[in-house]
C-alpha cells in the first residue's frame, strides 16, 4: 500500500527546469555524453570505433563501465554508493542505444526513505 505524502507548492522566479525543454538528444554529441536519470545517478556513453562504452555514474564517479560491441548487445550496469544505487540495462537496439532499469537515492545525510524510479528511454539513435 502506497503511503500518502503531502507537498508544499511554492512559486519561484524563472524556470528552474528550463534545461528539460530541449530534446534529450540535443544534450549529446556524436562522440558521447552523460545525462542524469534521478538525483545523482546518471549514464555516460562514448563511441570507441565500432563499439560503445557505457558507464553508470553516481555523483562525480563513474562506477561500472561495459562495452557493447554488436547490434542487439546488452550490458547491465549496477552500483551501490551508500546514498545511491542503480541497476540499469543498456542495449543497442537496431540503431538506437536504449536503457531501462531502476535507480534509487536518499537525501543527505543518507537516512530515511529511498527515492526510486523505474527508468526507460532512448539515449541516442545513430544515422
Amino acid at each position: 500500500m502506497a503511503s500518502e505524502e503531502s507537498y508544499t507548492i511554492r512559486v519561484v522566479e524563472g524556470d528552474p527546469l528550463a534545461h528539460l525543454d530541449e530534446s534529450p538528444l540535443a544534450r549529446h554529441t556524436e562522440a558521447g555524453g552523460c545525462f542524469s536519470l534521478i538525483g545523482p545517478i546518471g549514464i555516460c556513453w562514448e563511441l570507441q570505433g565500432l563499439k560503445i562504452k557505457v558507464c553508470l555514474k553516481i555523483g562525480p564517479v563513474k562506477f561500472p563501465c561495459a562495452v557493447i560491441d554488436a547490434p542487439g548487445g546488452c550490458v547491465t550496469l549496477e552500483a551501490n554508493a551508500v546514498c545511491a544505487k542503480a541497476s540499469i540495462q543498456v542495449c543497442l537496439d537496431g540503431k538506437c542505444l536504449v536503457y531501462n532499469g531502476k535507480a534509487c537515492y536518499r537525501d543527505l545525510p543518507c537516512m530515511g526513505a529511498w527515492n526510486c524510479v523505474e527508468v526507460k528511454g532512448t539515449i541516442v539513435c545513430f544515422p
